[in-house]
């Protein structure tokens, strides 16, 4: 039953895909797919989040067709309806337990209130007169607080003309909350008619909660107006490079051609500015509705001290008549990701026995499968984690109800990364594999498809396998890339230039519900973080636990177990170092400069993997991948000190005191 309701409760198909342009260029990519539901944020129909640009105007200069604030009550030009005949109908309140959305009285229909009996009512506002020009955009808006409970539904509906067009389907998840609602903009252009009405209609309720409507708005925006609506990244490792891009979006009427854009890194006390960027656009042919992503070439190295920065994304129109919306703030962080070795990072993701362990990040050993619990995931949106991936000892993982990408410190703490919008990957990531041997490449899959993601996080279709259920994925040492499908309980090979699958086996046992796999790019072991459904006890019994995978059989084999019936994901190996690996002897591998001030030159007999700068306790304080035998690592950001190096590489490791004057 719960493979079935994640294929239900995962399967999201929205709008198609556009084709995105190569990294480190001006890329242009516009939505011509039809949107008749645009919110702020996300809304609750679509609950793994959809792209959502547009918000309620701020000033004044907007073609106002009708406005209604309940401050009165609800007024007899408006028509309430008690479909179900139970007297439970929209009321004027003035609040509800010292509650408001704005402070003000506002429209109210409450289930709970009315106990164990059948609501369906309508309110229908009067005929509403538009007198838009011709092409210029109609907009509903209104602010709300949906408590949803069981199967309450909340729907808005409009009047064409001949009959009721519903441009809003609320069931699932709430929206908004009191003194914090929500305030979904819909564009109503194509139903505008001598006779557009607007109808909130409140069913399939029996002791649910409610819903609260208030500052019901028809009106066309303004004519120049552009909005910032999304960039990355939000956070970076100190010493690694950061990729600039942004969404803008014409929320005016007026087609745009002509604008710049900018980024800038702040200081969160004096405003000192760090790193700055612009991109002027010309040419964009941006229509209502349409945006634009630019992808900043000026990549900038993060040499900050570890701390938290403001970063400002923003687009400079003149004439621009709502510039509250022109820039996106956000807090940016400088952090250094440090993460030890003999690891199988992971996370508990569903608490199936109550044990307290749900979102909780941790680690297996390697060679126990022993469950090492660090404490709760901290700072993420969402609730659960789904899968992960280090890349350049920067771990990112993704959530489940969006596609947010995070980077996530040794003790689970979050920093928000980026954000790939549901038009260019329509449903969630279950899967990410870096490819060592060729930085800057990212798969990812979700249950169906299969992408190419650069640092920009924009995203290449690559192909799609129906009939699969794909909830792991990552790639060996070798180039080979796996990936763990549910519906068949079975290990493929994907092909990553068209995503074909290749059968390797049937994995041994029932997979239940989420997983992650990882593969360890020292020894090319492959690790399952793998949730077993046994059905020959009744009733059926839970295991979850470390596995090694056989890639050439697919079959696997138990590690250790947590002993909780709990499901874990987001599988991510470090590459391990143990006592019996080889080590280096001094004479066998150069080091120079040592003492060093700003770089060191290493020669090894071997292709160096990673090379890790540690302290003399241990601690990771940086790692490269420089896959080579010759390299330079530069270390003038290190305080002076002494520290240790070490290379990892075919099996063998060596390690050296290293000097910084």
């Amino acid at each position: 039953m719960r493979k079935i309701y994640l294929f239900a409760a995962l399967w999201l198909v929205l709008f198609m895909v556009p084709a995105m342009a190569q990294s480190v260029v001006l890329t242009g990519s516009r939505n011509t797919q039809p949107q008749p539901h645009l919110r702020s944020l996300r809304d609750a129909e679509n609950p793994f989040g959809r792209q959502q640009y547009h918000q309620r105007p701020v000033s004044a200069q907007i073609t106002s067709y009708f406005s209604e604030n309940f401050d009165s009550g609800i007024p007899s030009t408006w028509t309430v309806v008690d479909s179900a005949g139970n007297g439970v109908v929209w009321q004027g309140v003035n609040a509800y337990n010292g509650n408001t959305l704005n402070g003000t009285p506002f429209a109210f229909v409450n289930s709970d209130a009315a106990g164990y009996v059948d609501v369906d009512t309508y309110l229908i506002s009067p005929v509403i007169t538009v007198n838009a020009a011709s092409g210029q955009p109609v907009l509903l808006s209104f602010a709300q607080y949906f408590y949803y409970n069981f199967e309450d539904i909340a729907d808005v509906d409009v009047w064409d003309g001949s009959q009721w067009v519903n441009v809003l389907h609320q069931q699932g998840s709430s929206a908004g909350g009191w003194s914090n609602p929500d305030t979904p903009v819909i564009n109503v252009t194509t139903y505008v008619n001598p006779q557009f009405k607007v109808r909130f209609h409140y069913y399939n309720a029996n002791y649910d909660w409610y819903w609260a409507v208030d500052d019901v708005m028809v009106y066309s925006p303004n004519d120049n107006d552009l909005y910032t609506a999304w960039g990355v990244p939000f956070s970076m490792g100190i010493g690694e490079d950061a990729f600039f891009s942004l969404i803008v979006v014409n929320n005016g009427g007026q087609v745009q051609n002509d604008f710049t854009t900018y980024v800038t890194i702040t200081d969160t006390t004096d405003a000192t500015v760090y790193h700055t960027d612009t991109v002027a656009v010309t040419g964009a042919n941006l229509a209502y509705d349409e945006f634009y992503k630019v992808n900043f070439p000026n990549t900038w190295t993060v040499t900050l001290p570890e701390g938290k920065y403001h970063i400002h994304f923003g687009v400079i129109l003149p004439g621009d008549e709502e510039p509250s919306n022109d820039e996106f703030a956000w807090d940016f962080y400088a952090h250094q990701f440090a993460y030890i070795d003999d690891r199988v990072y992971t996370a508990d993701v569903y608490d199936d026995d109550n044990s307290g362990d749900d979102d909780h990040f941790g680690w297996f050993d390697h060679t126990t499968g022993q469950f090492n619990d660090l404490g709760p995931w901290q700072n993420f949106y969402g609730d659960y984690y789904l899968t992960g991936t280090f890349i350049s000892n920067k771990f990112l993982v993704t959530v489940d109800n969006y596609n947010d990408i995070y980077l996530t410190d040794s003790t689970g703490n979050n920093f928000l990364y980026g954000w790939i919008p549901v038009e260019y990957m329509d449903q969630v990531m279950t899967g990410l594999a870096y490819v060592e041997n060729s930085p800057g490449v990212l798969y990812a899959t979700t249950l169906e498809n299969f992408y190419g993601l650069n640092p920009y996080l924009d995203v290449t279709p690559i192909g799609s396998y129906p009939g699969r259920v794909m909830i792991g994925l990552d790639i060996d040492p070798a180039g080979t890339l796996f990936a763990l499908d549910l519906a068949s309980d079975s290990l493929f090979t994907v092909n990553p230039s068209d995503a074909s699958l290749t059968g390797i086996g049937h994995i041994g046992f029932n997979l239940n519900y989420i997983q992650d796999i990882g593969v360890d790019d020292v020894t090319g072991t492959l690790y399952g973080t793998l949730f077993e459904e046994d059905t020959t006890t009744s009733p059926p019994t839970y295991h979850s636990g470390l596995y090694s995978i056989d890639k050439s059989t697919g079959v696997a084999t138990l590690i250790g177990t947590n002993n909780y019936s709990d499901e874990y994901s987001v599988c991510a190996p470090l590459g391990h170092v143990t006592s019996s690996t080889p080590q280096l002897a001094e004479n066998q591998w150069m080091l120079y400069p040592n003492p060093a001030s700003t770089y060191v030159k290493i020669v090894a007999p071997m292709k160096v993997k990673r090379a890790h700068i540690l302290s003399l306790t241990g601690q990771v304080l940086q790692t490269r991948y420089p896959d080579s035998e010759r390299f330079k690592l530069d270390v003038g950001d290190l305080p002076p000190g002494l520290y240790l190096l070490r290379i990892e590489g075919d099996n063998r490791t060596g390690t050296r005191r290293l000097m910084i004057r």
